[in-house]
């Protein structure tokens, strides 16, 4: 640089005195300067920006640098596919993007030739329902890590792991290395040897593996003599372990923490503000010298325990949730096979995860509290208790189900209930406080009234007639209601349907004519009506009420409401509240003359939603409660006022003129 500027100098003062040497002179300045921008600039250059990739079938392999993206069960048996096959997996990141769900059996990522070697980014996701059943070492998500593989951010629940060999855990069965940061998991362990929640085993002391604000509720077992069992790491050289700012409560823990089976003990000194849980493990060995580091479950319940954590941007701690122990941020722990837990796993008709419920549970015959159960994600809703042999009642929506679960306080239990409904729990059902009943196992057609609510599928032979004098409140809940033959429904003069979906996709199916035959009042809120032929409703008298979002089709010919005559209401009947806002009808005004029909509620922001069969006439507002009328297209003014009617080519739908007169305020 110092030539550069000599060189630079030189040349500058042979030009200095001429006009061009002026010129010359300012762009001298600008190059000096930025020669010495360029001496400013850091070696190390600038770093590109990672591509991120879908771990798709596509992928053979992997490319340093690239960030390749998980969402399902697939893409993460991709990665465990190529690992196991050899593809090297240094400088590559692997991120979750979704909770994923794992069904059947899970074969670990990495075996006894291939570790992984990347970084397993969990994104602040879980995995629920890890199940590994093996006969060989190396059990767990994954089977062994290596000294550069990191795993981050990254929940695992209701984890099954069983091996009949050693190094069995729920995170990996084996490390040579690596992290693991920001991470829990529970569940259920059993092996042979090096059994624990979240490491198997570590086996070198010149890369020692670390684990930092994580923590562990799992039940252990093993099946062989030694005593490597242990929360956080099962069988470890004295310092091939270093643990920070941790804690595990599990259930059989006899070297707590971080256990061995000869040679030297991992010391105390290996931990930094890292607890067991003493009251859920409390045959564990004295001799391990954890004496100091075993805390009550009351005591891990409190923030005081954990000196030195970082509780504004890492942990939290509440009662209401995982138990009462602390939990990291970003998650929402589910307790899925916690000591102490209880969980319950909603699956609607369709073996589908139902995910819109208040689930709650309470002891069963006695006056206590009403637990709350957090939903966890896929229909998986979890909390935690601390009786002994309790028998808990289970809630739906604020309703008894029939179904209990038991928990001692200190083991994993769980429940699965099917068929759950999407409007209410299996067996029961309430509308403002009302019971609905479920529709009768053999009911398929005839006289029905009451609260009913549909539990299934209902197909029948012959309608539903609800009678003069007599009220059916009938709630879809999702399912459908049918008749091939006829119409699936019809209301006599001076009866009553309230008809409502509180489930997604309910339907009234009829096969003839017509969904629904009204002769005297129909109310409908919700639900999908629809004809397989043809009209969708057909309204012969009496009236016919829509508000919220139903959805009435029908047959390409025929039209979604048939009105013969009667008034049919764009509303609750109330004309300042819920009105219909669902999709587009159709509406045919059937062959009778004048003033046999009135349309109601139809407003600015309604309007659009009705398009009239007959291009002949048209709905007007009136200036009566936002009313409107059947109008006749192409009728001016004086005849309106004359009270004259036309009759031909406009036969149909022919309107009382006295009453548009009176709606429309004509002089």
């Amino acid at each position: 640089m110092d030539k550069l500027k000599k060189n630079i100098s030189a040349k500058a003062k042979s030009l200095w005195r001429t006009e061009r040497g002026k010129a010359a002179q300012r762009l001298l300045v600008m190059t000096l300067s930025l020669c010495m921008m360029v001496t400013l600039i850091p070696s190390t250059g600038f770093a590109a920006s990672s591509e991120e990739t879908p771990l798709n079938s596509s992928v053979t392999s992997f490319n340093s640098g690239t960030v390749y993206t998980i969402a399902s069960q697939e893409q993460l048996t991709r990665l465990a596919t190529l690992v196991n096959d050899g593809r090297s997996t240094e400088g590559c990141t692997f991120k979750l993007t979704a909770n994923i769900n794992l069904s059947g059996g899970w074969t670990p990522i990495g075996n006894k030739d291939n570790q992984f070697m990347g970084t397993f980014d969990g994104n602040s996701h879980v995995i629920y329902h890890l199940n590994v059943n093996a006969s060989t070492r190396y059990a767990g998500l994954f089977g062994r890590i290596g000294t550069s593989a990191v795993i981050q951010d990254l929940g695992i629940e209701d984890a099954k792991v069983i091996s009949t060999d050693n190094d069995v855990a729920i995170m990996a069965g084996n490390a040579q290395g690596g992290s693991i940061n920001g991470c829990y998991v529970s569940g259920e362990v059993k092996g042979k040897s090096a059994v624990s929640g979240i490491l198997g085993s570590t086996h070198s002391a010149s890369y020692p593996t670390s684990v930092t604000d994580c923590y562990a509720r799992v039940s252990l077992t093993k099946t062989g003599t030694t005593k490597d069992i242990a929360g956080i790491s099962g069988w470890n050289e004295s310092t091939s372990i270093e643990i920070t700012n941790c804690y595990s409560a599990c259930i059989g823990e006899v070297r707590p923490i971080a256990g061995w089976s000869d040679g030297g003990a991992v010391n105390n000194g290996q931990f930094v503000s890292t607890y067991f849980d003493k009251t859920l493990s409390p045959n564990f060995s004295e001799g391990s010298g954890r004496i100091d580091l075993g805390k009550t479950s009351e005591e891990l319940k409190q923030q005081k325990t954990y000196s030195g954590w970082d509780f504004n941007s890492t942990w939290t701690i509440d009662p209401a949730k995982n138990g009462g122990y602390p939990y990291l941020q970003g998650f929402e722990p589910g307790l899925g096979g916690a000591p102490g837990s209880v969980s319950v796993t909603l699956k609607d008709k369709d073996g589908q995860p139902v995910s819109d419920k208040t689930v709650e549970i309470q002891e069963s015959s006695k006056e206590t509290d009403i637990i709350p159960l957090n939903h966890q994600g896929e229909g998986v809703y979890s909390g935690t208790v601390t009786t002994t042999g309790g028998i808990y009642d289970v809630y739906l929506d604020g309703e008894k189900t029939d179904i209990t679960i038991a928990q001692n306080g200190s083991n994993a239990a769980s429940v699965v209930i099917e068929n759950v409904t999407t409007g209410g729990a299996p067996g029961s059902h309430t509308h403002d406080g009302i019971a609905y009943t479920a529709i009768d196992q053999s009911f398929s057609g005839g006289a029905l009234e009451g609260n009913i609510y549909l539990d299934r599928q209902v197909t029948l032979t012959s309608s539903v007639i609800v009678k003069n004098g007599k009220t059916l409140n009938l709630c879809l809940n999702g399912n459908t209601l049918s008749n091939s033959s006829s119409g699936a429904i019809e209301v006599e003069s001076g009866g009553t349907l309230n008809l409502c979906d509180c489930g997604s996709g309910g339907k009234v199916a009829g096969g003839s004519y017509a969904s629904i035959k009204n002769y005297g009042t129909t109310k409908i809120s919700g639900g999908t009506m629809i004809s397989m032929y043809d009209n969708g409703i057909v309204n012969y008298s009496g009236e016919i009420y829509l508000s919220g979002l139903p959805i009435i089709t029908s047959g390409s010919s025929y039209a979604s409401i048939y009105m013969s005559s009667g008034k049919l209401f764009a509303n609750d009947g109330n004309e300042t509240q819920s009105y219909y806002t669902g999709d587009k009808l159709t509406l045919n005004c059937g062959n009778y003359s004048s003033g046999s029909i009135a349309v109601y509620g139809v407003n600015d922001s309604n309007k659009d939603r009705f398009t009239l069969k007959n291009t002949n006439y048209e709905l007007q507002k009136g200036t009566d409660h936002n009313l409107h009328n059947l109008v006749i297209k192409g009728i001016d003014k004086k005849d309106l006022l004359a009270g004259r009617q036309r009759t031909e080519p406009f036969g149909r739908c022919l309107p009382d003129w006295g009453r548009i007169r009176r709606w429309y305020h004509f002089a």
